[in-house]
């Protein structure tokens, strides 16, 4: 079985007294899901997201990219997924400032997940994540593991 997922929005930021901060855009997902069989599942997911950000020279980005997830489940108890995402950023830059900052991250994760109550899961993850700047020292690559607890009271 395969279904398609989809999200449609615009983002959209005044700041009173500083128009040069303003900003706005279409943001929205599309995914597809496809049921391999009845224990496995694959995902493909593109994407363009806005975010409002911090930093002295931008003060929001706009992240455009994709995802695929491959999701196994063992048993209805545990199951296993597996994540990779690529995404570009593109930092706006304010008047004044020249180099805009752009970064390529790429994502890879691991997670175990074992669901001992249908409103409760455990999740055991590692990820490996990058960053490509064109500003050298933004660039990084980590290593990083977990573990969530999720409580649901969604029960469907």
């Amino acid at each position: 079985m395969s279904t398609f997922r989809g999200r449609l929005g615009y983002t959209r930021r005044d700041n009173s007294g500083a128009g040069d901060r303003d900003f706005n855009g279409v943001t929205g997902e599309l995914a597809y899901v496809r049921e391999i069989s009845g224990k496995t599942t694959a995902v493909l997911q593109v994407f363009r997201q806005i975010y409002s950000v911090d930093n002295v020279d931008a003060n929001f980005l706009r992240e455009v990219g994709g995802q695929v997830q491959l999701r196994w489940a063992y048993s209805p108890n545990l199951g296993a997924n597996v994540i990779y995402r690529h995404a570009e950023q593109d930092y706006e830059s304010l008047p004044g400032f020249s180099d805009s900052r752009k970064d390529i991250r790429d994502e890879l994760t691991a997670e175990l997940v074992f669901q001992p109550f249908q409103v409760m899961s455990f999740i055991f993850n590692l990820t490996a994540e990058s960053r490509d700047s064109n500003q050298p020292s933004e660039s990084f690559e980590s290593l990083r593991g977990g573990l969530a607890l999720r409580l649901s009271l969604d029960t469907d």
